[in-house]
């Protein structure tokens, strides 16, 4: 049952990330939502049960967004993987270190997509908007994380009473 929940929170962000924001001119340019939700499974999930959610996601994400197959898939795989090594290495339970947290991982993300472009795209050429994009979207995570993890936060607790 914690998989559905997972799943289905999953797919309300992909469906709002794909199908309702863009249609608001203030949302374009946004970071990927799942970014957030994948960080926030590695640090707050047992990764026994985050790895199949986490793989789920990125097929889901690789087949709806028409990116080079496995684009989404080893993004969320590194995401993953970041969060739950600052989950070793960190204390966490300073809530101010969260939006943190995301906006680094929303910069690894970037990175790593602007490193597919590069090998996939021989022309491709570094300009600074790529740069004022990334900043924007890292100001969107600082602000909107704390909303969202306490989303989350809502969701685990409100499944977690349910399920017993």
């Amino acid at each position: 049952m914690r998989y559905v929940w997972q799943f289905g929170l999953g797919l309300v962000l992909i469906i709002s990330q794909t199908s309702i924001l863009p249609y608001f001119k203030v949302f374009n340019n946004i970071y990927d939502l799942l970014c957030p939700l994948v960080i926030y499974i590695g640090l707050f999930q047992p990764v026994r049960q985050g790895i199949p959610v986490i793989l789920l996601y990125g097929f889901l994400m690789d087949t709806l967004s028409g990116a080079p197959p496995g684009f989404y898939l080893t993004t969320y795989v590194w995401l993953f993987i970041y969060a739950i090594a600052l989950f070793r290495f960190m204390h966490l339970n300073n809530k101010l270190i969260w939006p943190l947290i995301v906006a680094l991982g929303v910069v690894v993300e970037n990175c790593l997509n602007l490193g597919v472009i590069a090998i996939l795209t021989p022309s491709w050429r570094f300009s600074f908007t790529i740069v004022w994009q990334i900043a924007w979207q890292v100001v969107w995570a600082i602000g909107a994380t704390p909303l969202l993890f306490a989303l989350f936060n809502r969701v685990y607790a409100y499944k977690n009473r349910e399920t017993g």
